[in-house]
């Protein structure tokens, strides 16, 4: 059973140390980052809370945090790309579109803004056997043309949303050009009836479900948390329809 204790002593520090490179290093100003049609560029601020320089690399991609994209499915270009940057010392990181971007101008595009946060290493660490964490963020980066026919605070409050109790599930639809990220529900709200805590993000003119939603009584209305541009919460309640499948 020693043995046991020790193992778990051992994954409590590394839990540990894991925290610290999460909660400490390098931070994103901001949760997503939004690149108007008509923008030239768009800044993205970092900030060193190391109290040691550290070195930082940032790309962009389509979604695929394990693929390297192609450079022709990326209309932006990022400078500097790598950057030193110094102890509790700030870079801005330059987003800058590569002519005019082939996107759909009927709706929002949707990218990955990447950055690595290169772990220090120091002489006592490596002496001490310490670990150390590259930490990889990832944040959104929305295109937003300028032809869309509504605006965001609209098309918050157009989402549809049908419970299937058979299926047990929660179709949401979307008829709006915007990407909906949907943080937290509630369901019956005025019985505080179910929460539900599942994140989903809707594309543009779509649908998408939650699933394994089990209710011990009827659903009549929703209460829905959307992510706004500036990473906050905006809250809306409407009707649910219930399916006939």
């Amino acid at each position: 059973m020693r043995w046991i204790a020790m193992l778990a002593l051992l994954n409590c520090i590394l839990m540990s140390n894991m925290l610290s490179a999460l909660a400490g290093g390098i931070i994103i100003q901001g949760t997503r980052i939004i690149f108007h049609f008509n923008a030239k560029s768009v800044s993205v601020q970092l900030q060193n809370q190391f109290d040691m320089p550290a070195l930082v690399q940032v790309w962009i991609d389509t979604g695929d945090m394990y693929q390297i994209p192609d450079a022709s499915q990326i209309p932006f270009i990022l400078t500097p790309a790598l950057t030193r940057i110094e102890a509790n010392s700030g870079q801005v990181i330059r987003i800058i579109p590569l002519g005019t971007p082939q996107l759909a101008q009927d709706r929002e595009s949707l990218f990955i803004f990447n950055l690595l946060d290169i772990a220090p290493e120091k002489i006592e660490d490596i002496n001490t056997n310490q670990l150390s964490f590259n930490v990889r963020t990832r944040i959104k980066l929305f295109y937003r043309p300028n032809q869309l026919n509504i605006s965001q605070e609209k098309a918050f409050q157009l989402l549809k949303f049908k419970y299937n109790a058979k299926q047990q599930t929660l179709e949401v639809d979307n008829p709006t050009p915007y990407y909906m990220n949907i943080s937290r529900l509630i369901l019956n709200p005025q019985q505080h009836n179910k929460h539900i805590v599942q994140a989903l993000m809707v594309q543009p003119f779509n649908k998408s479900k939650f699933t394994d939603i089990r209710l011990e009584t009827q659903i009549n209305q929703i209460k829905y948390f959307l992510i706004n541009d500036l990473g906050g919460e905006t809250t809306y309640t409407t009707a649910v329809s219930l399916s006939a499948d």
